[in-house]
């Protein structure tokens, strides 16, 4: 059965989702410094 229908059958509704809280990037430059985050080998 559709998750969506089944929902609504039952009068509920999902939140929306929320934005991410951070920045994800791996490498920040600020002027002339450089933050690394830490990455791990995949």
């Amino acid at each position: 059965m559709n998750i969506t229908k089944q929902l609504n059958e039952l009068n509920l509704s999902l939140p929306k989702a929320s934005a991410p809280g951070g920045s994800y990037k791996s490498v920040n430059i600020r002027g002339k410094v450089a933050y690394i985050a830490i990455q791990f080998p995949i």
